[in-house]
């Protein structure tokens, strides 16, 4: 014979079933749901080049500026940026940023006004801070700088002094200001790591007319933490015991009998 399920016995199975798919759906979305960082792109980032004369006319002067804050660490990288641009006549070009870009190369003012009795005034902030386990330490930046610069006559080379590094992390100012009577005024200084590597290149080829000038200027700071967990090697233990004859017992003394306590005599007693 078979046994049919009681209705009132099937209802409550049938709730417990949906409560288990509930359960076991909102488990699933949870788990789909759950955000995933993704890799941030490591781009460069250009402005203020290749600008010369447009309908406005020959430009004037161009004065750009960006600071950047590279944060690096195990999770990956972002960078905080803020840029400036200012240009007569004719307008500014330049990048944009997006706030899951990392910035390891800067381009600035290259190419540009080459038109004459025009000036340049561009600058590149730059702060790395870095902290990774057992990370490249930070090492002096090098530099490839005024070289070919300052033809024509009568330019003012001063501040500008010719160096050359190969490979460098700075590339600036060279093959410009050779229009005669101008100025240039070029400077980088800083740290780099090669746990995050970066380079710039800055006011090259630009401001060849007559009278013109060049003001640019890098400053790259690179700050290094070392995340790696591990003490230093455990102390050695104590000296050894020192060592040591003991003394020879000494001799026993020999005892010498005391004198016997005089005898007192009475006195004689007379008749």
């Amino acid at each position: 014979m078979t046994q049919r399920s009681s209705p009132r016995l099937l209802k409550p199975l049938a709730l417990l079933a949906a409560f288990a798919f509930a359960v076991l759906g909102l488990t699933s979305l949870v788990t789909l749901g759950a955000s995933i960082p993704a890799s941030a792109a490591t781009v460069s980032f250009s402005q203020c080049n290749g600008r010369g004369a447009g309908i406005g006319g020959a430009p004037l002067s161009v004065t750009c500026s960006i600071s950047i804050v590279n944060t690096i660490d195990a999770n990956g990288g972002t960078s905080a940026v803020v840029y400036s641009r200012v240009c007569t006549l004719n307008a500014c070009t330049g990048d944009t940023t997006n706030s899951s870009d990392v910035i390891d190369a800067v381009h600035q003012c290259n190419g540009s006004d080459n038109v004459g009795g025009s000036a340049t005034v561009c600058t590149i902030d730059i702060v790395n801070n870095i902290s990774i386990d057992a990370p490249a330490a930070a090492t002096a930046l090098t530099l490839n700088q005024c070289i070919g610069s300052g033809g024509g006559g009568g330019t003012n080379m001063t501040a500008c002094i010719p160096s050359s590094s190969g490979s460098a992390t700075v590339v600036q100012c060279n093959g410009s200001g050779t229009g005669g009577g101008g100025l240039m005024n070029c400077t980088a200084t800083g740290t780099v790591s090669a746990s995050f590597p970066v380079s710039v290149d800055q006011c090259n080829g630009s401001e060849n007319g007559g009278g013109s000038s060049v003001t640019c200027s890098t400053s790259i700071t690179t700050n290094v933490v070392d995340t790696s967990v591990g003490g230093g090697t455990p102390g050695t233990g104590g000296g050894t015991p020192g060592t040591g004859t003991p003394g020879t017992p000494g001799t026993p003394g020999t005892a010498v009998p005391g004198a016997p306590p005089a005898v007192e005599i009475p006195p004689r007693l007379t008749g």
